[in-house]
């Protein structure tokens, strides 16, 4: 019995990656026709890496939480990455809107996460989560971060594969990943 938990977790664990993946990596809502790129994402290493330390290591809230705190500065470094790679495909005007963009973008996810976590937090509005409050912020606010590198890597993909670009799967830099 014991093994068939394992084996049920194990498919749990996958089955909330792959509904986290396949929400996210086609943006558009395009009929996507891209293997490559679903599965770079579906298998990208720090979603692999979370899951097993979230769900196999992490068992306190102290450990949650910084496992969390962990792959949310792995997700902006790779958004860093991603910002940094797709901006050179684009002219210099489009890389000024796009900084714009992304730095409002930034701004206003900060300023909604404060919003709720002053709400949440404010003993006047007698919302009691406990400690599991400190970890949920933190997967809130790595999600978010994950969420818009994957949106980011899906435009540079679809740059990189437009039909004058012809370039392989392995020089596609929207593919790859700063973690390994």
């Amino acid at each position: 019995m014991g093994s068939n938990n394992s084996s049920s977790s194990s498919s749990v664990e996958s089955d909330i990656a792959a509904e986290s993946t396949s929400e996210w990596f086609d943006v558009y809502q395009i009929t996507n026709d891209s293997p490559e790129f679903t599965m770079a994402i579906k298998e990208n290493p720090i979603d692999k890496d979370y899951n097993t330390e979230f769900f196999q290591k992490a068992t306190t809230t102290a450990e949650i939480a910084t496992a969390q705190c962990k792959y949310l500065n792995l997700w902006k470094a790779e958004l860093e990455n991603s910002i940094k790679s797709f901006s050179e495909n684009l002219s210099d005007v489009d890389k000024d809107r796009f900084a714009l963009v992304q730095n409002e973008w930034e701004k206003s996810m900060n300023e909604n996460l404060d919003f709720e976590h002053t709400i949440l937090t404010d003993d006047s509005y007698s919302v009691e989560l406990g400690s599991a409050f400190n970890f949920l912020a933190l997967s809130e606010k790595r999600e978010m971060y994950r969420q818009r590198t994957i949106r980011i890597k899906y435009l540079h993909y679809l740059l990189e594969t437009a039909s004058s670009n012809s370039k392989s799967v392995s020089e596609l830099e929207s593919l790859r990943f700063l973690y390994k």
